[in-house]
């Protein structure tokens, strides 16, 4: 994919030097489709986090504990890298609008957490997923109730083989 990116850039560039822009052309065109990919790849840190409120919302409608913690942790962790990603976006465009220094290194930045987040969101998939198979292998017991006994029943039983019954025994 980076490479994709990187080679569409490159033919921009190409294409805006030869359309007559010169290299100035060139360079607004590389930091268009730097801020084109970076806000791309902040959407969809938001898309990601906006999933895990989702299955945490759903999993406190359900009020399934286990469920809410899988999905809390990754949520959690989605929003901090959410947040990363929306500063180094400022960040890049800051460094646009300069000298550019740095710029890579914000862009980097931003692709980092959108992966680290599709990362996150599996983890609390696969952990909802254990949780689910656990759920569907637990084994179910079914419990009778004896019907209550009623006043003196239980003397008359106890005569029978109570505790007194091995005691003339030898």
């Amino acid at each position: 994919m980076r490479r994709a990116s990187a080679s569409r850039a490159a033919a921009l560039a190409l294409a805006a030097a030869l359309a007559g822009g010169g290299p100035a052309r060139a360079a607004e065109v590389g930091k268009a489709e730097r801020l084109e990919q970076a806000a791309a790849n902040v959407a969809e840190v938001r898309r990601l986090t906006g999933q895990l409120v989702a299955q945490c919302d759903e999993a406190r409608a359900e009020r399934d504990a286990a469920k809410l913690a899988c999905c809390g942790e990754a949520l959690d962790q989605a929003a901090a890298l959410l947040g990363a990603a929306e500063r180094a976006e400022k960040a890049l465009r800051a460094a646009l609008e300069g000298s550019g220094e740095g710029a890579e290194t914000e862009s980097l930045a931003i692709d980092v957490a959108r992966r680290r987040v599709a990362g996150v969101r599996a983890e609390g998939e696969r952990c909802i997923g254990q949780l689910a198979w656990r759920g569907v292998n637990a084994t179910e017991v079914e419990v009778t109730r004896p019907r209550p006994l009623a006043p003196g029943e239980l003397e008359k039983k106890g005569d029978a083989g109570g505790k007194d019954a091995g005691a003339g025994k030898k």
